[in-house]
């Protein structure tokens, strides 16, 4: 069994060695899948991240998503150190934030629960449906509340990531905060 911080620099590492070509067809097989989801179509209020890092590109999500008249919603680390998700739109200018993440220079910030969707990063994930993050718990410290699963039914967050991201976690933190579903290049695997 791996502690998460060796997992974690495994799975950075597995995600630097992945060509650029295969990537972008990964990527398109990816949006493909998204933008066919019913929890995608009929959302208004969009949450997505900006991606970094080898992260898996959401720019044509967004695009998509311009398109379809969605409200979108970005993170953004606040004075507190905190994330929240702010509106952006085309003109929206962006800076690099602490972690060297864009993130909107401002924007309004829209309450968790009142968005549909979010489409979050994962470094990996496992067949229940636990999102393997960076480390910081931005995300699970966000969505707190949908620990209370029975009493919210949104936002639905939906992580994005490879196939070869699949891993095993024998432990799963009380703070961690399953994935509605994850969209891979050749799945979509579907947790509630």
């Amino acid at each position: 069994m791996e502690s998460k911080k060796k997992l974690r620099k495994s799975l950075k590492n597995l995600r630097k060695k992945e060509s650029k070509c295969d990537k972008k067809r990964y990527e398109v097989n990816i949006f493909k899948k998204i933008i066919k989801l019913p929890c995608y179509t009929r959302s208004k209020f969009l949450a997505i991240y900006i991606a970094n890092e080898n992260e898996i590109s959401t720019s044509k999500i967004f695009t998509d998503a311009i398109l379809r008249r969605k409200k979108i919603f970005v993170p953004k680390i606040n004075n507190k150190k905190e994330m929240v998700f702010v509106s952006i739109n085309k003109k929206t200018k962006l800076t690099s934030n602490l972690y060297g993440i864009m993130e909107p220079i401002s924007g309004k910030i829209i309450d968790p629960r009142r968005l549909d969707l979010v489409i979050t990063p994962l470094l990996g994930f496992d067949k229940t449906g636990t999102r393997l993050g960076m480390g910081g718990g931005y995300y699970d410290k966000y969505f707190h509340f949908l620990r209370l699963r029975y009493k919210w039914f949104k936002p639905k967050l939906l992580g994005v990531g490879l196939e070869k991201q699949q891993i095993y976690l024998a432990k799963k933190d009380a703070w961690d905060i399953n994935l509605f579903k994850i969209v891979t290049e050749t799945n979509v695997y579907n947790f509630k």
